[in-house]
């Protein structure tokens, strides 16, 4: 069921025992603010897609492991770095298209949210929403919960980025917290 959601409400159920559970919507939101201030080396923001599909490749590789051995590794990471620059260009260009004010006010694709309104799909739709101060969004609501460990906690995060960009991340997270009242 679709419905306009109050981001407010987004960023409550995101922040878990006081632990904030999404920082991908940190890395997005300036990854958006360097973009939209002349920075376009998307840096922290590849890293970021980078460390989402190291994710999602990683239940599979036990699966696959004696499949890829059997294949030849050089044309295996020559495939692997062509999908990397498909998607660092896809990522990119999908980024900066978010940016744009009417794509988040009026798009046409909503969000999905779990029942306790946990986001399982649109982090950059909302990411751009929070930055551009939406105050609301449309959202399909679904009938399951999310597991606990799911999210992009700092934890997860420090596999990846460094702590000097944690506390970057943290400061755009309290700057939201405060204007948002949250």
């Amino acid at each position: 069921m679709i419905k306009t959601i109050s981001i407010n409400n987004i960023l409550k159920a995101e922040n878990i025992k006081s632990t904030f559970a999404r920082y991908d919507l940190l890395v997005i939101y300036l990854s958006i603010d360097r973009y939209l201030n002349g920075d376009e080396s998307f840096d922290l923001y590849r890293k970021l897609q980078l460390a989402r599909l190291a994710r999602q490749l990683l239940p599979l590789s036990r699966q696959i492991k004696s499949e890829f051995i059997k294949s030849n590794l050089d044309e295996g990471i020559y495939n692997l770095k062509q999908y990397y620059e498909i998607y660092k260009n896809n990522a990119t260009l999908n980024l900066r298209r978010a940016t744009e004010k009417q794509s988040v006010s009026k798009h046409n694709f909503p969000i999905q949210l779990s029942k306790d309104f946990k986001l399982i799909n649109g982090s950059h739709r909302l990411g751009s929403a929070i930055y551009c101060k939406e105050d609301n969004i449309n959202s399909d609501i679904g009938e399951n919960s999310l597991p606990r460990n799911y999210g992009f906690y700092a934890k997860w995060m420090l596999k990846y980025f460094s702590k000097e960009e944690l506390v970057m991340f943290d400061k755009i997270k309290n700057k939201i917290i405060k204007e948002r009242n949250v």
